[in-house]
Formats: C-alpha cells, structure tokens, sequence
C-alpha cells in the first residue's frame, strides 16, 4: 500500500465522527484532543482540555431568563411557546410531526428575535435528548446533527433546580435560557409526541460534555 493510501485510510471523516462516544472525566474538562480549525473557540477550548465548558457558559450568561410558562398545541400548527412570567422572554418550538427536526426562537419583548433550525437530527439524538430532559440527575449534553457546529446547535446543561438551554449558530447568533422542572417535563412530553419518539429510560448517564470523542489519536 503506498503512503498516500494508508494515509487516507487513517485520516478520520470530520462528518462521521460520533457526537456521543464519549469517555467520562472526573474533573469536568474534556481530555486534549486534535479537533478542526473550523470549529467555534468555545468548542476549541474545550476539546483542547483549556477550560470548564459549564461553567464558561455560566460566567457568559449569569442573569438569564427563567422560563416557567409553557403553552403547546397538537392541532393545525404544532407549536409549543415557554414564557418568562412577565412574557418578555419566550422561546418559540416548533417542527414537523414525524420528522427529526427542531425550530426554536428566542424572543426578547417585541424587538429581537434569533432563530435557530436544528434540521438535520436523527431518530437516536432526538430519543437521547428526550432521555436528557426526562433524567433527574445532573447532567449535560448537545444537539446537534451529523455536521454538529457546522449548522445551529443547542447544549443543555440540566440542575437540580432548572434547565439551561443554549442555542449557537455559525451565523454568529448566540441565545440562552432557563426553564425550570415542570416545564422542562412539559417539553419533553410534547417533543415525545412531535418527534413520535417513546422516550428511552431516563437513567443517570455520563455526561457527553465531559468525555472525549472517541475518535483515535486525531479529528
């Protein structure tokens, strides 16, 4: 086999490499890695093992709103909307029934709107997020599709007392919240019935955003 050929054959896919087959760390940084240039500084930092992912998020966003309203509907245009009390802040959720797809929109009082389009998830990411809301553990995790930061994104980081959702875009867009205990269940029976997906058994599990992708020695 000449060089150029067993090269190939050890270079990684950047678009296959598994989301999830992940290594758990005691110490909440994911271990050094390789990863692509492309990939957003937040990200970069991470998977380089530099900084604590939870709490880089946290310190960006201290005072986010606390979503408590929720309000879903089955018939004509499935749409689901999460509200802050005073309805200055929502989250608008909407998809297509049967399809492995996810449009949120975050809204600040009536003049700004960021939009996010997760549209290419599969089956298995949509049944382990449901599993993610569904888990009461601490936990953590993404997602994303195939492409991960490469289309718009969401990680979720789950407490005790609330949920914190985080939406990235490569468009630049950036938008967070929290939600708390009864609405995050809410969501996840409602995404249960959009996605047509019976949710796994909601058991602690390790947390993706502190293992390492399992990848080899490089991205």
């Amino acid at each position: 086999m000449s060089d150029e050929r067993r090269n190939a054959a050890t270079e990684p896919d950047n678009r296959t490499i598994p989301s999830r087959r992940l290594l758990e760390t005691n110490e909440g940084m994911a271990p050094p890695q390789r990863i692509p240039p492309n990939a957003p500084w937040l990200l970069r930092q991470f998977f380089a093992g530099q900084i604590d992912l939870v709490s880089e998020l946290n310190s960006r966003y201290p005072t986010v709103p606390l979503l408590a309203v929720a309000r879903f509907k089955n018939k004509g245009v499935p749409r689901g909307s999460l509200a802050t009390a005073d309805g200055v802040s929502t989250v608008a959720v909407e998809g297509e029934p049967g399809e492995s797809m996810l449009h949120l929109s975050f809204t600040y009082g009536s003049m700004m709107t960021m939009h996010f389009h997760l549209d290419d998830l599969n089956p298995m990411v949509c049944g382990e997020w449901l599993a993610f809301l569904k888990r009461e553990t601490d936990s953590q995790t993404f997602l994303w599709g195939e492409h991960r930061w490469e289309h718009d994104y969401v990680i979720g980081i789950q407490r005790r007392q609330f949920l914190s959702l985080y939406a990235f875009s490569p468009r630049g867009c950036e938008a967070a919240v929290r939600v708390t205990r009864e609405t995050r269940f809410q969501m996840a029976d409602w995404l249960s019935w959009l996605w047509q997906i019976v949710p796994p058994a909601a058991a602690p599990a390790p947390s993706p955003l502190n293992r390492k992708v399992d990848t080899g020695d490089a991205w």
